[in-house]
């Protein structure tokens, strides 16, 4: 059902599952019919979707030591 759909979203929003959230807010958008009704999904899936981008780091999973164990660089 739609509504328990919606309630899943805005559960795992308020805990920060972004991904999660987006995705179901994608089966929402396939729900639900009108245009307004699917722009305001489209913008909080969207909103879902740029908060889980903010979550990516820089760090490549890659560190070179010496010998000594200090690190060169990261």
């Amino acid at each position: 059902m739609i509504t328990d759909d919606i309630a899943l979203a805005e559960k795992l929003e308020s805990k920060r599952l972004w991904r999660r959230a987006a995705r179901v807010w994608l089966t929402v958008l396939d729900q639900t019919k009108g245009m307004q009704a699917r722009a305001e999904v489209a913008r909080r899936r969207e909103k879902c979707q740029i908060s889980a981008n903010g979550l990516r780091s820089e760090y490549s999973g890659i560190r070179v030591m010496t010998a000594a164990g200090g690190v060169l660089h990261d």
